[in-house]
């Protein structure tokens, strides 16, 4: 007979472990900032910290930001804040004797005009309600996940519109994380479900057919028509919206008046959840950037109104120099690195935010004259890979960031869109037919609307070969419902999709 026993094995694993020094991780929270979170964190740390103060402003000096890097700037060794060099806040340096700092990032290399203007000259209408993203953050802050999770979630919520659909795939979800984090295809999939399983319900969805199959998930299974209703939002939403009732009955085999009871319970469904939070009131804040033209070239600079400048005590090293040797000094030391520390990342932000400004304006100064339909297909891995930097300080650098344009104030990240592939030509952008697809139906005859079909073939003659699924697809993202429903209506290209 063989004996049968239990043996204890030692067994060694390798495991990889992303831990950001703490240094790393305030860079990567003060670029992720919007203004007005910036502004706070600033009042904050000029009221806890004796070494920093608010200093008088020289509107002649600015940021330099050179818009390319050098080649191994990547690689080089985190270097400690100099404090014969800090003293900038919000675009400009409190003025160093005898230092003169040349004017920020151009297009053109010119040296823009030095005035800017008061602050009201540059203000943007934003909501003092909580605002969808915010109320997500809340909700991610209060579900426990690990820091790589955490970490997905945030760039996922980043990539969620004002509509409440996500609008970022898996793979580009990935390409987007700190390298510090290896993330799979799986666990990015994993936190969807999570933000799918957020308030308000049907947030995070990709498509309009998830969004309402999320909201039906919420339904008691006892809830007349449910399945029926699941049934025709997966695979008849178009028949639906053509009111074509007896033939989607004939399709899944079933009575028309079930059909109507399913269809009746889909309109009570919310097909843009995120508008939930659109705003009611109004608060005035400013843009992060301005973009002029000086000289038949484009310029890029910061908006010097946006937070109160800052710099180190200049009494800060005698003082230090005093407390030697007595209680108290390590902490006092602690504090003052604590202070150049923050100065010198919120100076790295206004330089990442100026230099993947810069080239994004570079790469569309085309649309800022023309308009959106000139939108030249442009990815964050794209300004990522000219400027030698990762590609999720780019999302942060954009994310939440407005440019003041002749056009008015509009989020950086609006200058990104994916690219259709032409043949016999060059890419066109999606944003750009989104352009052309809304142009047509504002339009088009109200007592015969454009159908998806016929705006496919227009397309077609104008050169841009894309099907008609796809119009479908991008005529739903602008909000704008069927061509029966535009008929029926009268709603044009405001009216709602159901």
């Amino acid at each position: 007979m063989v004996s049968q026993g239990y043996s204890i094995n030692q067994v060694l694993s390798h495991k990889q472990t992303a831990i950001l020094a703490p240094q790393l991780q305030q860079g990567v929270r003060v670029l992720q900032l919007t203004s007005i979170e910036l502004q706070n964190e600033i009042n904050v740390a000029l009221s806890d910290n004796p070494f920093l103060e608010k200093t008088e402003m020289d509107s002649g000096f600015e940021i330099v930001a050179d818009p390319m890097p050098g080649k191994n700037e990547s690689a080089r060794p985190h270097q400690k804040p100099d404090s014969a060099n800090i003293g900038l806040i919000h675009g400009y340096a409190a003025k160093p004797p005898g230092i003169k700092m040349p004017a920020s990032g151009s297009t053109s290399g010119s040296r823009p005009e030095s005035s800017h203007g008061s602050a009201n000259d540059f203000l943007l209408e934003m909501p003092t309600e909580p605002t969808l993203h915010v109320i997500l953050r809340q909700q991610a802050n209060a579900t426990p996940l690990s820091d790589k999770q955490h970490h997905v979630l945030e760039i996922l919520i980043d990539s969620v519109n004002d509509k409440g659909y996500l609008r970022v795939t898996v793979d580009e979800a990935m390409q987007l994380a700190m390298p510090e984090y290896v993330v799979t295809r799986r666990e990015v999939a994993k936190v969807i479900g999570v933000l799918q399983d957020f308030e308000p319900v049907g947030v995070g969805a990709r498509n309009s057919s998830e969004c309402l199959l999320l909201q039906l998930r919420e339904k008691p299974e006892n809830t007349r028509g449910l399945e029926l209703a699941r049934q025709i939002v997966s695979q008849y939403l178009l028949l639906m919206a053509r009111k074509e009732i007896g033939k989607i009955a004939h399709e899944l085999r079933c009575r028309e008046v079930d059909v109507q009871h399913a269809c009746a319970l889909i309109r009570q469904l919310d097909p843009f959840p995120g508008m939930q939070h659109a705003p009611l009131r109004e608060e005035l804040i400013a843009p992060d950037l301005i973009v002029k033209k000086i000289r038949d070239s484009w310029v890029v600079r910061l908006n010097p109104n946006l937070t109160p400048a800052i710099s180190i005590h200049h009494e800060s090293e005698d003082l230090l120099k005093l407390a030697k040797g007595h209680d108290g000094y390590q902490k006092l030391k602690q504090t003052l690195q604590d202070a150049k520390l923050l100065l010198s990342n919120i100076e790295k932000r206004y330089q990442t935010i100026l230099r993947v400004a810069t080239l994004i304006i570079e790469r569309q100064a085309r649309s800022l004259e023309q308009g959106e339909a000139e939108l030249k297909p442009l990815t964050q891995k794209e300004i990522a890979e000219l400027l030698e930097i990762h590609v999720s300080t780019v999302s942060r650098a954009v994310n939440g960031k407005y440019i003041l344009t002749p056009a008015g104030v509009v989020e950086l990240r609006s200058f990104f869109c994916s690219s259709i592939s032409q043949s016999g030509g060059e890419d066109i952008s999606s944003r750009a037919i989104q352009a052309q697809i809304k142009e047509l139906i504002e339009q088009e005859p109200g007592e015969k609307p454009l159908s998806d079909n016929r705006i496919t073939r227009i397309l077609k003659q104008r050169g841009i070969h894309v099907a008609r699924r796809t119009v479908m697809k991008y005529r739903e993202q602008l909000g704008i419902p069927a061509s029966p429903q535009r008929k029926l209506k009268g709603t044009g290209s405001s009216g709602q999709l159901y």
